[in-house]
């Protein structure tokens, strides 16, 4: 079967956001 890469990349993605969405609330909370 083949393996299953579009999950894989939804994995990376929604990572990669929650990092950035972190980070730019780390930023917004460093500015205030």
């Amino acid at each position: 079967s083949t393996p299953n890469i579009p999950s894989l990349r939804q994995q990376l993605l929604l990572s990669y956001a929650a990092a950035t969405g972190t980070a730019i609330r780390l930023r917004l909370v460093a500015d205030v």
